[in-house]
């Protein structure tokens, strides 16, 4: 794959170019190379990077969350029993969110099925 450039970056994961510029702002995404203009171009790690950090935001993860998991990579292998509990602590919420979701979806079928039966 091509570098891209924040625009092109900014359209493949429909978020903004000042989304990108803040992230690397407050280190989440860093050493993020530039031309001899002065532009951002994103390889291929840092959009697999990218990813993965607007993966964990989508699914909850606070922005200290994601500064403290960049800086946990960056800081190297030492620091991977940190990134697992990081990590399971998420998934851990995701999986109540999700139970909690098919509560309500089974109690709202459950009335849409109620009240079909009287029309």
């Amino acid at each position: 794959m091509k570098n891209l450039s924040i625009s092109e970056v900014s359209q493949k994961f429909n978020i903004t170019n000042s989304t990108i510029r803040y992230y690397e702002k407050v280190g989440i995404l860093s050493d993020i190379p530039r031309d001899t203009g002065g532009r951002r171009y994103f390889d291929n790690n840092i959009i697999e990077w990218l990813e993965m950090i607007l993966c964990l935001r989508a699914s909850g993860v606070s922005i200290e969350a994601l500064i403290k998991y960049a800086d946990l990579v960056r800081l190297g292998e030492g620091t991977i029993s940190e990134r697992i509990a990081l990590l399971s602590e998420q998934r851990e919420n995701l999986q109540n969110q999700k139970n909690q979701l098919d509560r309500s979806l089974q109690k709202l079928n459950h009335k849409i099925e109620f009240y079909s039966f009287k029309i």
